[in-house]
């Protein structure tokens, strides 16, 4: 009956459980010293496979509980010193797999992972990785408020109805930014079903999630010394500074013709590399 439930015990890597059992029925006999010997062979692999199999399902509470099986009384008096020493290394390789875990999750959630880098960096084991975190932390941070952009007229491509494509205009060019004048541009020289490129930039203010509007205003000069004047087209966009980093087009419309104006802003704090976790 003994032998029975201490084998059940073993197979099921209850080793904790199974060496008091075994020490409570020792006797100075064959059968005895061959259990014991068992138990030295069996229980390193059974307490190594339990603390993987809880890190395989970040169970870390119960990694280290398995780990701490060799604090016990009655497996440290059946197990040689030896295996023991051995053994230790499972502290370390739970910390690291709880470590890198958390770490990962950063990467993964990036930009939302404010509450994995708070993790991160007040309980995770070894923080190998904690001058990157922290680095991306700042980061985070700098773009959740205001920032100090600077906004580009691109390019503006001229409306194959523009005028014609013999004769060209010359163009005043102005971007309001929440209602507010940040580019002008004179004098430029437009052909119809063509383009002109890096017209002008002006000095920014915002939050990327911010709703913001831009106003585009054309008015063309013609004749003789240019002294004609005319619409040249209009247009308006509303968005956020999120959308605006990836580029904007407006279409600048006018009677019988469109202008379309390009956008991009530049000025953003670069986003730092995270890299793959390491010890």
């Amino acid at each position: 009956m003994f032998v029975k439930e201490y084998d059940s015990l073993m197979k099921d890597g209850r080793v904790s459980d199974a060496a008091p059992l075994l020490q409570r029925r020792m006797v100075s006999d064959a059968r005895a010293e061959k259990l014991v010997k068992g138990f030295a062979e069996r229980a390193p692999a059974l307490i190594r496979a339990n603390v993987h199999n809880a890190i395989r399902n970040y169970a870390w509470d119960d990694a280290r509980r398995q780990a701490a099986i060799l604090n016990d009384v009655s497996v440290g008096q059946l197990l040689p010193a030896k295996q023991i020493a051995e053994l230790r290394d499972l502290d370390y390789t739970i910390d690291a797999a709880a470590d890198e875990h958390v770490y990962t999750l950063i990467i993964r959630n990036k930009p939302a992972c404010q509450d994995y880098i708070n993790a991160y960096l007040t309980r995770a084991p070894l923080k190998t990785m904690v001058s990157n975190v922290e680095a991306y932390r700042q980061y985070l941070t700098k773009i959740a408020g205001p920032l100090d952009l600077t906004l580009s007229l691109s390019g503006i491509r001229w409306g194959s109805r523009y005028y014609s494509n013999v004769y060209s205009y010359r163009n005043d060019i102005t971007v309001k930014y929440r209602g507010e004048m940040v580019i002008s541009c004179v004098h430029v020289k437009s052909k119809a079903d063509s383009e002109s490129r890096d017209l002008g930039e002006g000095a920014i203010t915002g939050k990327l999630q911010e709703s913001v509007t831009l106003d585009v205003e054309i008015y063309n000069k013609y004749g003789t010394a240019w002294t004609s004047r005319g619409n040249g087209g209009s247009g308006s966009w509303t968005g956020t500074i999120e959308e605006l980093r990836r580029g904007v087009s407006i279409d600048a419309k006018g009677d019988g013709f469109t202008n379309k104006a390009s956008f991009s802003i530049s000025g953003l704090p670069m986003e730092p590399t995270l890299p793959p976790w390491h010890q």
